[in-house]
């Protein structure tokens, strides 16, 4: 057990069973008590752990992946994220959160129906999700603003595809 984790670390564990994730709720030399995020607990014997990812320690870094529609000018999508980012850094809640960024990686891929951008800020461990959500909610607002249409899937066949 050698200081990897303590009560209230957020944890990946791979065991002899398969992984499990959770919030470390009690630790004994025997087992290790995690409580999932929708409620389960889950008690694993330490002598079944293989890996411990620990995403409690240091920092955590907040991904979000923005969706555009092909035909948009990626360099503008960069210009405006990167103008929103310079507000956000300024915001007295986040910019306690973020340690660094939010910045713009560039295009991660090329979608089926959309061009994905991503986005990445290095935050507090306890922080990460709350970070993304923010991130999704501004980005979002700030591309309906520019009037950068983003994409939604698809509905019905594809062109060139059969009807059921």
């Amino acid at each position: 057990l050698e200081n990897q984790f303590g009560v209230g670390d957020v944890l990946e564990l791979h065991t002899t069973a398969g992984p499990v994730s959770g919030k470390v709720e009690a630790l004994t030399l025997r087992v290790t008590s995690l409580r999932a995020f929708d409620g389960t607990l889950h008690v694993v014997p330490n002598g079944n752990i293989q890996v411990v990812s620990n995403k409690s320690r240091g920092w955590a870094r907040a991904i979000v992946d923005v969706r555009v529609a092909y035909g948009e000018d990626v360099d503008r999508v960069r210009s405006v994220l990167e103008e929103l980012f310079e507000e956000l850094r300024r915001d007295e809640v986040l910019s306690d959160w973020i340690r660094e960024g939010p910045s713009v990686l560039g295009i991660e891929t090329l979608g089926e129906y959309a061009i994905v951008i991503r986005v990445i800020a290095d935050t507090r461990p306890s922080k990460r999700w709350d970070t993304e959500r923010i991130l999704r909610e501004r980005i979002a607002g700030r591309l309906d603003a520019e009037g950068i249409r983003v994409p939604l899937p698809p509905v019905g066949p594809r062109p060139g595809e059969a009807r059921a």
